[in-house]
């Protein structure tokens, strides 16, 4: 009797046109970091992608929600972080939407930058990199 339960469960399921995906659950992120008064590339700047959407953006909680992983940007200023996909259940009547992110760039010497995701940043046409500039921040710029 206790099988019939769990056969008439799954014959729902099955005819409810659900089914197990591969889906992006956090975006990932490629780009350059840049200094705004120089316009020359930041090295040594951490680049993480952090689980969270509220608008406005307080920072404090954003930065709580970073998940790994994270970059450093090399010499030429450029990182990369992967997407992050899971198995997840997709119903035929409604969709999955990757949630909204945000990006969080920090760098000593320059103020914290957190931008949404998707973003609409300027992208170099060279490179097509999308291009994230930091203020320095009151201290001055970092000593290299």
């Amino acid at each position: 009797m206790k099988w019939d339960g769990y056969l008439a469960a799954g014959a729902l399921l099955l005819m409810s046109g659900c089914h197990f995906e591969e889906r992006i659950t956090s975006r990932g992120a490629t780009g350059v970091v840049i200094d705004a008064k120089s316009l020359r590339p930041l090295s040594g700047a951490v680049v993480g992608v952090a689980q969270y959407s509220e608008q406005p953006i307080v920072l404090s909680n954003a930065v709580s929600r970073i998940r790994k992983p994270t970059a450093v940007t090399g010499d030429d200023g450029r990182f990369s972080i992967p997407a992050q996909k899971e198995t997840i259940k997709i119903f035929i009547l409604g969709d999955y939407f990757t949630p909204p992110d945000t990006l969080l760039i920090r760098c000593t010497g320059y103020n914290t930058a957190a931008i949404p995701l998707p973003d609409r940043t300027p992208v170099d046409t060279t490179t097509r990199l999308h291009q994230y500039f930091l203020e320095p921040d009151s201290q001055g710029s970092r000593s290299r």
